[in-house]
């Protein structure tokens, strides 16, 4: 029997040892990998089966084992920063409506129109806008300040008018009744001779007239009597001609004021406060 010789087996190296573990504890975490993906399959199966069970027999569907069940989307809010200006602008319109109701009985502001124009029940986007407009506005707080001091200004204003009207109104009612007290004494006065000696008011100023635009008396020559006559001078009655607002009147002695072209009587003048008191 011949003899084999005999192989000898060159020691393993290292590294081959160390592929070997690394590739054992890889397959094992692969293996529990897959155990915990099928538990967890299981259980969504598990699930959608329940969910199955629950629904209403009128319902037909077909549902999937595999598919995962749809979230309700979400119904987008307006942020509580934009909100409660939003919730302000609700409860000022209600609240000044109701105080107004209460005094008047009557509503202040048309409600659903103010809410529109103040997209109080728009979408969350036109409402963020809305209010976005608003914090922006750096100049809102000076505008307030202009606005009020105009308003001051305008009062002031208003109430000094006030105060010159009413002296206004206290001097010409002083100068009427200086006027009236004037004119009620010269009605009082006594008819003098001057103003007595003819009937006809018309006559009397014809005559005034043509005293005043004379200056001496005419000399009549009468040829029965074959000498030189002086006539019999008239009585005289004092008037001139003054021109008020651009008008000619004629005016006696006592204030009576006349016109220039009729020669009526018209009113009394009052060269103090410089008006007519019409008869």
């Amino acid at each position: 029997m011949s003899s084999q010789p005999e192989v000898q087996v060159p020691p393993t190296p290292v590294k081959a040892v160390r592929a070997k573990k690394e590739k054992v504890v890889k397959e094992k975490v692969v293996k529990e990998k897959v155990v915990k993906e099928k538990v967890v399959k299981e259980k969504k199966e598990k699930v959608v089966n329940e969910e199955v069970v629950s629904v209403p027999v009128q319902v037909e569907e077909e549902v999937v084992a595999d598919e995962k069940p749809v979230k309700k989307a979400r119904v987008a809010s307006l942020p509580a920063k934009y909100n409660k200006f939003i919730q302000y602008t609700y409860y000022m319109i209600r609240a000044l409506n109701n105080a107004e109701l209460e005094k008047t009985g009557e509503e202040l502001l048309d409600e659903e129109k103010f809410f529109e124009a103040a997209k109080v029940f728009t979408e969350v986007d036109v409402q963020k806008e809305f209010v976005e407009v608003f914090l922006e506005n750096k100049g809102i707080g000076k505008e307030m300040r202009t606005h009020l001091a105009d308003k001051k200004k305008a009062e002031k204003a208003a109430a000094k008018q006030k105060v010159a009207d009413e002296k206004a109104a206290a001097k010409k009612r002083v100068a009427d009744e200086k006027a009236a007290a004037k004119a009620e004494k010269a009605a009082a006065k006594k008819p003098t001779k001057k103003s007595s000696k003819t009937a006809e008011p018309v006559d009397l100023v014809t005559s005034l007239v043509t005293l005043a635009n004379s200056t001496t008396e005419s000399v009549q020559v009468t040829e029965e009597e074959g000498g030189v006559e002086e006539e019999e001078e008239e009585e005289e009655m004092d008037v001139k001609v003054i021109e008020i607002d651009g008008k000619g009147y004629l005016v006696d002695e006592a204030g009576n004021l006349y016109d220039n072209s009729t020669h009526l009587m018209i009113g009394t003048w009052d060269c103090v406060t410089k008006e007519i008191t019409h008869v």
